[in-house]
């Protein structure tokens, strides 16, 4: 059976729809040209927050560093102070329960303050150690005194407040070889008055 050829249908073809593709497609290139530029955008904006950040931390150091130093003086102003208190009042201890004399006390008095580091921000100079009294006498005194040169925020302070940059620290301890009850006794502390009163009232 033979087909019928058409020749209107091939002189005249149906329209085709172009009408929806132009759109899909400009709204497709508008779409990749919006991510193309916002893309380009973000490695702006994060390089400008970069660059803030570098720049408040900049500002920030010297304050951050400033402020550890003001808190780091302290610290080892009471850390020498502690270790100077403690060595004075062993050595009062030591010198009114033996027979050992003011040098040998001062002596061991320097042996103990070795535990504070050897630099001018702990110590400056020579220890001054002065100890007075022993076993024998009524009073017991030590004193043990020394210099620091201040860390370098702290020293400009010092300086302006006239102490040539250097601070000054003193500790003292005293005591009584006896108790008070023996040396307000009308026999004191001598061992043969109370001998003899003993035998006074045997």
């Amino acid at each position: 059976m033979r087909r019928c050829f058409d020749a209107s249908a091939h002189a005249n073809p149906p329209a085709r729809s172009v009408s929806s593709k132009p759109c899909s497609v400009r709204r497709s290139r508008g779409l990749r040209s919006h991510a193309m530029s916002f893309e380009k955008s973000r490695p702006v904006v994060a390089r400008g927050r970069s660059g803030q950040a570098t720049l408040e931390a900049a500002l920030m150091m010297p304050v951050l560093l400033t402020g550890f130093l003001l808190l780091l003086q302290p610290c080892i102003l009471l850390y020498d102070r502690a270790v100077m208190q403690a060595a004075a009042s062993h050595a009062c201890r030591l010198a009114e329960t033996s027979l050992a004399s003011e040098r040998e006390v001062a002596a061991f008095v320097e042996r103990r303050l070795s535990s504070i580091p050897e630099t001018d921000a702990f110590h400056t100079g020579a220890w001054e150690v002065h100890v007075q009294g022993g076993e024998g006498s009524e009073r017991v005194s030590v004193e043990i005194a020394h210099t620091v040169t201040p860390l370098p925020v702290v020293g400009a302070f010092v300086r302006a407040l006239g102490s040539g940059g250097r601070y000054r620290q003193e500790v003292s301890c005293s005591a009584s070889p006896h108790d008070e009850w023996l040396t307000a006794s009308e026999e004191g502390p001598d061992p043969e008055a109370w001998m003899r009163r003993w035998e006074e009232r045997a």
